[in-house]
């Protein structure tokens, strides 16, 4: 209760500050550096907007201080945001998120992610897994990420909101390169390398261009095996190529094409005892690739514009671990998106607005599991999707453009199948070949005034949902009657603020979420009474809900300091006990599966120059919060922890007048040990952990 009359105090306190307008604050979160009213953003599909007019709780990072601040991987900048938190799903190569405490199930095959997550426009969903990539961060334009539903813009898996990856696109107009290098030491592990490039080329100037970026890191590991014996047998490679073709025929018409391919190979699993070990002696090795292809096409009419963006995704995800001493448990994941999209908005600057769209999914998501010794079946399934969605949005200004009133609506339809041609146990049933429909409307509606150009308040009512799925026939003969997993679906009822007076920029939003039907885990034993095997198997639960704050403050202290912070509580958690056929598998009051309660950052930016030789130097430190999640064994009713865990960061860069950079860093200051992600597994060393303390230097240059 102290907790909540603390939000509600903030929020009184951000309206305050509405009263009040001494000039303009820059606010300078490292990485988004920008002004608030001056952030270029298209959450909205409406067009580009500043992010001060943008009635959504919506953090940004920009992708040049992403790249001077030397970030490789898209995830770790956006697990320092408030109210999000991303960590590595159990057989590594692949992350999850989570968005205000909602999360996916722990299982990787028992539902699709929380978050939707989007690769300029490409939306990377798959059918029955929240897997998403951890994208290169280099050479982009921005990151956005909309805390709160967003099923009426976004769709399916915009539960608890949306992470845009931007690229840059292809200039048509000019020349550019630019190239960094950097190496850099683990404790208890070894040396790391990575390298970046990027090209644009205009082909036809102001016409046609196409831009080239590749990258390449190798990170040593960190956790020995003495029983093979092995040291530091966690590493990794990873390689990224992207290119974009951007054609400018007309002033009217435009096209984008572009791909991207990714293959990341990691030697063992990033888990371990708390002395950075493993007992484990077989091969726990990951694949992860993909291609992912995109062409946007868009003109300009008088009055509106209409852009039609197609995507294809071929994903695999190849990775084995340890379950006894003599096998490995191999999973392949194959899957296969094709997604069509249209939508029109209008272009005026009236008092009216709109936007309308129509898209079509089709989706597949095959998985191969392989236990030789002890099962001499494997298990062979597909899981399909095609799904069709309408959605429109209308926004009226009134009051002398003071205050805005916009309404919005998503039909969506999804025919989902499963069809299994083997499974682990072999003879206890046929083939399988089932398939349900699945329906969903949602709203949007927000209210939003402008009390000046320096301020925006609003209050936002607002639906996201996941589609349901089928069972595998394991889980159904171990459960017999065992239904169809439905449609979950979370209601956000929210207040917000953002803006600037005087040295100072903020972001403060208070809402309410309530999930239904959230899609959590049971276990069912597809062994016998003797030999009990326990599977993972999704369920339904009763409603979760809960009050959670949002805030975030920048303070421009000086011309070159600016320090800043920010935090963000929920306190979402089952409204009733929750059972499984007869199995109470949640008490009442319980929060939810990887639900952190609590995240914070706090900040420090210094720039300043040497004298007047051309060089600058700036020097950055953060520090950042998560709680510990907590994961429950819902046969046993056991709750496993881990740790509430605090890292810290440190950089000082030289910039030369020549185009050149130099960064010196620090991650992980404080050699952070703690358990970020909790198992349930009897076998306790395969908790993840964060990588120690790393120390490096890193080289750019731009032409």
């Amino acid at each position: 209760m102290k907790f909540r009359k603390t939000a509600l105090a903030c929020t009184v306190a951000a309206v305050e500050l509405l009263a009040s307008e001494a000039g303009h604050a820059q606010s300078q979160d490292s990485p988004a550096a920008g002004n608030i009213d001056e952030i270029v953003v298209t959450a909205q599909k409406s067009g580009s907007e500043t992010l001060q007019d943008v009635p959504i709780s919506i953090s940004v990072l920009s992708g040049d201080k992403l790249d001077t601040a030397g970030v490789s991987s898209v995830n770790d900048a956006i697990g320092r945001l408030p109210g999000v938190a991303v960590y590595e799903t159990f057989q590594g190569n692949g992350s999850k998120f989570s968005i205000r405490g909602v999360s996916a199930s722990p299982s990787i095959f028992s539902g699709s992610g929380t978050a939707a997550y989007y690769m300029d426009e490409v939306p990377f969903a798959l059918v029955k897994t929240p897997l998403t990539p951890d994208a290169n961060a280099y050479d982009l334009d921005r990151v956005e990420v909309l805390k709160g539903p967003q099923g009426t813009l976004y769709g399916a898996s915009a539960l608890a909101g949306v992470v845009r990856v931007l690229t840059k696109d292809a200039n048509v107009d000019a020349f550019e390169a630019k190239a960094q290098g950097g190496v850099s030491s683990t404790e208890h592990g070894g040396d790391n390398y990575k390298g970046d490039v990027a090209v644009n080329v205009p082909l036809i100037t102001g016409k046609l261009a196409i831009r080239a970026v590749a990258s390449y890191e190798d990170l040593s590991g960190w956790v020995d095996r003495p029983a093979v014996p092995e040291k530091d047998y966690n590493g990794s490679r990873t390689e990224s190529y992207r290119v974009k073709v951007a054609a400018r025929p007309t002033e009217r018409f435009t096209a984008n094409l572009s791909a991207w391919i990714s293959r990341s190979n990691l030697d063992g699993l990033n888990s371990s005892t708390a002395n950075m070990t493993l007992p484990t002696v077989r091969d726990e090795s990951t694949l992860t690739e993909y291609q992912i292809y995109g062409l946007n096409l868009a003109y300009s009419f008088d009055s509106f514009s209409i852009e039609a963006p197609t995507s294809y995704i071929d994903y695999k995800n190849d990775g084995d671990f340890e379950v006894s001493a003599v096998e490995s448990q191999r999973t392949v994941l194959d899957a296969q998106t094709f997604t069509q999209e249209l939508r029109a908005y209008s272009t005026t600057d009236g008092v009216w607005s709109w936007s309308v769209g129509a898209s079509y999914r089709n989706a597949e998501d095959s998985r191969l599991v392989v236990i030789p010794v002890t099962y001499s079946h494997d298990a062979i399934d597909a899981n399909k999707s095609e799904s069709v969605a309408v959605y429109g949005e209308v926004g009226r200004k009134f009051a002398d453009e003071r205050f805005e009133l916009r309404g919005g609506l998503r039909y969506f339809h999804d025919d989902v199948s499963l069809e299994e041609t083997d499974r682990l146990t072999g003879i206890t049933g046929e083939p399988i070949d089932s398939s349900s429909t699945f329906e969903k409307t949602t709203p949007r509606v927000v209210l939003s005034w402008f009390p000046s150009s320096r301020h925006t308040l609003y209050a936002s009512y607002s639906q996201g949902f996941r589609s349901g799925f089928e069972q595998s026939g394991d889980a159904v003969a171990a459960a017999p009657g065992l239904s169809a997993v439905k449609p979950d679906l979370l209601t956000n009822y929210e207040i917000g603020a953002k803006g600037s007076a005087g040295v100072v920029s903020y972001e403060v939003a208070t809402y309410y979420q309530s999930w239904q039907d959230p899609q959590v885990r049971q276990f069912v034993n597809i062994g016998t009474g003797a030999v009990p095997v326990y599977i993972a198997t999704p369920s339904n639960g009763t409603d979760a809900n809960g009050l959670g704050i949002d805030a975030t403050l920048n303070f421009r202290i000086t011309r070159g300091l600016t320090l800043g912070g920010s935090a963000s509580w929920n306190d979402l958690s089952f409204s009733k006990d929750v059972y499984a056929r007869t199995l109470k598998i949640y008490n009442k009051g319980d929060r939810l599966d990887e639900s952190p309660e609590l995240t914070g950052s706090l900040y420090a930016d210094y720039g300043f120059d040497f004298g007047s030789t051309g060089y600058a130097g700036h020097f950055s430190t953060d520090v950042n919060y998560v709680s510990k999640l907590t994961t429950k064994n819902e046969g046993t009713g056991a709750v496993f922890e881990g740790d509430d865990v605090t890292t810290a960061s440190m950089s000082f860069t030289v910039t030369a007048p020549y185009n050149w950079s130099a960064r010196f860093f620090v991650d992980n200051l404080t050699d952070e040990d703690g358990v970020v992600r909790p198992t349930t597994s009897i076998r306790q060393y395969l908790v993840s952990r964060m990588r120690p303390r790393t120390v490096g230097v890193l080289f750019s240059y731009k032409y």
